[in-house]
């Protein structure tokens, strides 16, 4: 792989993974905003509430500074 491109282009491509042309940047994350409205669409009332009640916990976990008890 280091025959055929440079270090520095090596590391772009895995590091900052994807387009640099805003143009395609931007579309791309407009199919992506689509995509996921539609998924979250599809999710019922009891996963979104539980989705919120994961991310409640996960802050209170961080805020307090404690690692849960098994």
């Amino acid at each position: 792989m280091s025959k055929q491109y440079t270090s520095e282009e090596i590391a772009a491509s895995t590091v900052f993974p994807g387009p640099t042309d805003p143009e395609i940047r931007g579309a791309m994350l407009a199919e992506f905003r689509i995509w996921r409205k539609k998924i979250a669409g599809e999710q019922s009332a009891e996963s979104k509430y539980n989705a919120q009640l994961l991310q409640q916990r996960f802050l209170m976990e961080d805020t307090m500074d404690i690692a849960p008890q098994k």
